[in-house]
């Protein structure tokens, strides 16, 4: 088998670690979001900002987004991810920036189904690549604004993350090598989209009660995710809220950002071993994470 670019590699590493990076920056800011507007609600509100958009999208989204090129889809989820962190860091109100991290949401769930379809029309290693950009993201992104917030305010930190999504449209335009359904900086200056349409065209014509029926088969692989989810979620924002020590070195604030970065190390380590363990039913951990 032909081995695959390393620049592929590199850009579905960068497309997992950008993709998720606004969500793993509003779940370890989420004390700070509403400590600066509305301390008394509890962190479970940003949970909710963080995960409705996204259930909502991924309802529907993948039954249309064919519609859309992947370069249009790509320039829509870097908006989103820009959009995210610059209104979550200058809002005055708790209302705009709940807003700020349900951009963040649907960044993450529409570039998800974006660059796991795109996946598709490369190397099978690069599944694999994006995979561990995800579990990066959680260590680098619950890292660096543990790291940053000990040396600047919160809002400081949010807008110093601009950086993501300009690296994921770097990433997309130069570091991914060219491919039919990708477009590139030459199709943006030569209007040339319709091609990357064009042969997306033939997906739009399957009617929509058949593409309901396809989704039947992968209940046995939707339901064990379902319940790891919804685990993963508990613990974030049910439980590592609640979990605190008094009279030690470190605050509150600062104990659940140190939480949140110790849960992402595991992540990080758990989504970058598929190369080397691959388990083939997927219960088993679904009942670990539970």
């Amino acid at each position: 088998s032909k081995k695959t670019p390393v620049r592929d590699l590199a850009a579905f590493w960068l497309f997992g670690l950008t993709n998720n990076f606004p969500y793993v920056i509003m779940l370890s800011a989420a004390n700070d979001i509403l400590a600066k507007n509305n301390p008394g609600l509890g962190t479970g509100i940003i949970l909710l900002a963080a995960i409705l958009p996204d259930l909502c999208l991924k309802s529907f989204f993948p039954f249309v987004m064919q519609r859309m090129s992947f370069l249009t889809r790509v320039g829509v989820v870097v908006l989103l991810n820009l959009a995210s962190f610059i209104i979550v860091a200058l809002s005055d109100a708790t209302w705009l920036s709940l807003f700020g991290v349900g951009c963040a949401s649907l960044c993450s769930g529409m570039g998800e189904i974006t660059f796991l379809a795109l996946t598709a029309h490369y190397s099978d290693t690069c599944i694999t690549a994006w995979s561990s950009g995800t579990g990066g993201a959680g260590v680098l992104g619950a890292l660096s604004y543990l790291g940053l917030t000990l040396v600047v305010s919160p809002s400081t930190a949010l807008l110093i993350m601009v950086v993501g999504p300009c690296i994921m449209a770097v990433s997309y335009l130069v570091v991914l090598t060219p491919s039919p359904v990708k477009g590139s900086c030459q199709a943006i200056v030569h209007n040339s989209l319709a091609e990357t349409r064009t042969r997306e065209k033939p997906l739009d014509r399957i009617p929509l009660t058949m593409r309901l029926r396809m989704v039947l088969p992968l209940l046995p692989y939707m339901v064990p995710l379902f319940v790891v989810y919804v685990a993963e979620y508990l613990i974030n924002q049910g439980i590592f809220d609640s979990v605190y020590w008094d009279d030690i070195f470190i605050d509150k604030d600062t104990q659940y950002r140190a939480f949140q970065t110790i849960y992402q190390c595991g992540v990080f380590v758990s989504r970058s071993s598929f190369s080397f363990i691959r388990i083939e039913r997927i219960w088993i951990p679904s009942i670990l994470q539970c």
